[in-house]
């Protein structure tokens, strides 16, 4: 029974390692257990020698390999990053402000990844950017609404290729379960889809006015609002991203996202996918930062619109700031 309880161990222990689920104290459980069981084998090969004896000792033997197995896996299976940038106009750059942002495990306490981080300069190159390629060179803004929902099909694609890794990136710098992560992961990929066939959809109107006015008749258009400044919580990272960005893009905005500092791995892996999905230099744009930053975004008279979710406090902060230059405004606030 050892003999087969080893070869099992040992593939379970490639499965988890495929599936990228490690233990550590699955690890410690197994070389306690093989222990006992290889001083039992040993016992049993010096006092009886016999042949079931031997197989005890060499299904101890595989499973004490299993052991080893996941904990090589172990020692690989924290996230390590180098340091991430801002993607601003296309291109990935350092923060000129000269400091990183640590990100923690906070299940461990352990620093996952360093983010560099935003000065208000690389904030306002930010929004000129977006601002650029949303009035001056019109890409994305002018894409015919098939190609455009193209490109975010295929964005929703590679969210759906590479779901195992993002929902593992939330799950270590924001802490829930990887149950629910992959719940938020496979949400994003919905999403995408569901704006990717709105914008296909026909829409608009036409009216015909009292006859008082004469032959004339009124009609509707929809016109994508600008440039829009996107901040984001820690406790949803990549759904609360997704749920700004794909409405924001699918409409022809461009688009400056701030995601918490606190969690902002999966939003950068984002951004990643978004690139290598085909969008425009400028019409997404990602820095990173905290109040100073999030205030810039408000301040700024580039900036058509800014959404927010996140605490009462802040977001009367940016409504007042939005006030200086009428700027549109979405909030979802609550603590």
């Amino acid at each position: 029974g050892l003999l087969y309880c080893g070869i099992l161990e040992v593939c379970i222990g490639f499965l988890l390692q495929l599936k990228g689920q490690r233990g550590t104290g699955s690890f410690l459980a197994g070389i306690l257990f093989s222990m006992e069981c290889i001083y039992a084998g040993i016992f049993g090969i010096i006092f009886m020698g016999d042949s079931f004896t031997f197989k005890m000792a060499l299904g101890c033997v595989l499973i004490f390999c299993s052991a080893i197995v996941e904990a090589v896996g172990s020692s690989k299976g924290d996230w390590k990053m180098d340091i991430k940038k801002n993607f601003i106009d296309g291109k990935w750059v350092d923060g000129t402000l000269g400091r990183n942002i640590e990100v923690v495990n906070p299940a461990t306490g352990e620093v996952i990844a360093l983010v560099s981080e935003s000065s208000v300069d690389d904030v306002k190159k930010a929004i000129l950017a977006a601002k650029k390629s949303f009035y001056v060179t019109r890409e994305w803004r002018d894409m015919d609404s098939q190609t455009r929902a193209d490109i975010i099909l295929k964005i929703a694609d590679l969210i759906e290729e590479h779901a195992d890794e993002l929902a593992m990136m939330d799950t270590l710098d924001n802490g829930k379960p990887l149950r629910e992560a992959e719940g938020d992961i496979a949400d994003g990929v919905h999403t995408f889809r569901y704006y990717a066939g709105l914008i296909k959809a026909p829409y608009g109107g036409g009216y015909g006015v009292n006859d008082g006015f004469g032959k004339m008749h009124s009609y509707e258009t929809r016109e994508p609002v600008g440039v829009c400044a996107q901040i984001t919580p820690w406790n949803y990272p990549f759904l609360m991203s997704v749920w700004k960005v794909a409405p924001a893009i699918a409409a022809g905005n461009s688009i400056v996202l701030k995601p918490s500092p606190k969690a902002p791995l999966s939003t950068i892996r984002l951004f990643e996918l978004m690139e290598e999905a085909g969008m425009p230099a400028g019409s997404i744009n990602l820095v990173q930062g905290d109040a100073e930053v999030g205030t810039e975004m408000g301040l700024n008279k580039d900036v058509d619109m800014i959404t927010f979710t996140g605490s009462t406090k802040v977001g009367q902060s940016l409504m007042r700031s939005a006030a200086e230059n009428v700027k549109k405004i979405g909030l979802e606030l609550g603590g």
